[in-house]
């Protein structure tokens, strides 16, 4: 295994303002944070390992937390393999905390000598101990930054796929109903089902060697479950997916291949059902080939995909601005177009969600995601449709 696929902040700094090496002026105001940039331009701009982590020592000596992760990159970097684990023990006995060096240190101790060159060795509980630090101390770094916020999910979701815990134990409680109050509305759902077209439709689409081309990279994964981040899949399987098959995602794991839905698992809350739904439903806005086109689907999430911005339409260009025009008609707003999840039981949720289909037009969805009690695999169905506004492309493919 990799320490840059499992190891956080290897490939860039952490500072407070965005920095280029090649345009940046000595004139941060903060002084402790100036210290963390002299240690970034001294590893950037010189090259010398050593003066960037002095000025980084004196940086976290005034409490500046940023340094600390910048430290253990640097030696990590460098091949100081046994000096960076060793400066990663001694931030996390700090009374200010690094969420990454927290992260670094339980993925080292929890994968010992199946991550290249870590001099430590596995240590399951001490991994356990550190992730569940991250996980019940959430509210004090929860506002932080973004990158906490990620960190304090993926520790989350970490100890419910390698059972150092079960959803609704002491440490996940917490944590797990904050989600709920603050994670769980409408609009935070549309905006990772957003966050989800784009990235896939962006990237697999308008490209030469789209239909028929096999996808397991790691790139498909990560920005997956980047977006996915309360389903994972049972431990050694992995994403893939041929372009243009209907049948959408599939697990791999050396030559086997899986359908989806025997080895995915997901956190059992309104997100993940959600999220369940969106890599189920992702066929849809993947490319297709010929016939299976008739599938294709745009997401409506809010009120602004009702423009049908980055979809690749069969509609004849006469007939678009008309189409456009009375979907504008309708005066639909987000609240209208966002998706909703209801729970019906303990493992049960009905999803509804507005696609756009150029044989069928504008239309919500119904569909149910559930839960198995034992290993959280979530499957999912679709129950009915209601149709909002009817269009059949006058093209046959």
């Amino acid at each position: 295994m990799k320490a840059s696929d499992i190891l956080v902040g290897l490939f860039s700094f952490d500072c407070d303002r965005e920095l280029l090496t090649t345009s940046w002026k000595d004139d941060n105001s903060d002084e402790v944070e100036r210290l963390n940039e002299w240690g970034i331009m001294a590893s950037n701009k010189e090259n010398d390992g050593e003066r960037a982590l002095f000025y980084f020592t004196e940086a976290i000596e005034k409490g500046n937390t940023n340094a600390m992760i910048n430290g253990f990159s640097v030696l990590w970097n460098q091949d100081c393999y046994n000096r960076a684990a060793r400066w990663l023990q001694s931030m996390n006995t700090r009374d200010i905390k690094n969420l990454k060096c927290l992260w670094n240190e339980a993925m080292l101790y929890f994968y010992g000598n199946n991550i290249e060159n870590n001099p430590l060795k596995r240590n399951k509980s001490k991994a356990k101990e550190q992730l569940d630090f991250i996980i019940l101390h959430y509210d004090i770094f929860k506002d932080c930054n973004k990158d906490n916020r990620k960190i304090i999910q993926a520790a989350y979701i970490f100890s419910l796929k390698h059972n150092l815990h079960k959803q609704g134990d002491d440490v996940l409680k917490p944590y797990e109903d904050w989600k709920v109050e603050w994670w769980q509305n409408r609009r935070n759902l549309a905006v990772t089902g957003n966050n989800l077209y784009y990235a896939l439709y962006n990237e697999y689409h308008h490209i030469p060697w789209d239909v028929g081309h096999y996808v397991g990279d790691e790139w498909l994964e990560r920005r997956v479950f980047f977006n996915l981040d309360e389903l994972y899949l049972e431990d050694g399987w992995h994403l893939c997916i041929t372009l243009g098959d209907i049948h959408g995602f599939y697990a791999y794991k050396d030559d086997k291949k899986e359908p989806l839905c025997k080895k995915l698992r997901g956190a059992i809350s309104k997100r993940a059902a959600w999220q369940a739904y969106l890599l189920y439903s992702a066929y849809r806005i993947m490319p297709l080939e010929d016939h299976d086109n008739y599938d294709a689907c745009r997401p409506i999430y809010t009120k602004r995909d009702l423009d049908l911005n980055t979809f690749y339409t069969f509609m004849p260009d006469s007939h678009f601005d008309k189409v456009i025009a009375d979907l504008q008609k309708l005066e639909l707003t987000d609240k209208d177009t966002y998706p909703i999840v209801h729970q019906v039981s303990d493992f049960k949720f009905e999803v509804e969600c507005i696609w756009w289909n150029d044989w069928k037009g504008l239309f919500k969805e119904r569909a149910v995601v559930e839960f198995a009690p034992k290993t959280y695999t979530p499957k999912m169905e679709v129950i009915g449709e209601n149709i909002i506004y009817t269009y059949e492309c006058s093209i046959d493919l």
